[in-house]
């Protein structure tokens, strides 16, 4: 039996007030990253799993740069 939508409420609102809405994107990252682990864990095959970002392809790794250099400069536009 899954939980309902007031149930999800009632839990969002623990988990915030618990650990903080500053905090709470940091705690979902590491959830994600524990389920991610786990899944492969129990994969037969071990070759699924995530990239590093160490072993994040050379093109990718310089589009994520260029648009956080974007964002970066929009935000001191904004600050201006």
């Amino acid at each position: 039996m899954l939980p309902g939508p007031m149930e999800l409420a009632l839990i969002l609102v623990l988990v915030m007030v618990f650990f903080g809405a500053g905090k709470l994107p940091q705690v979902m990252e590491s959830m994600g990253k524990g389920i991610a682990k786990f899944k492969a864990a129990q994969s037969d095959d071990p070759a699924p799993r995530a990239l590093a970002a160490s072993e994040a392809p050379d093109d990718e790794v310089a589009r994520l740069r260029d648009a956080l250099s974007r964002a970066e400069a929009a935000q001191q536009g904004k600050d201006a």
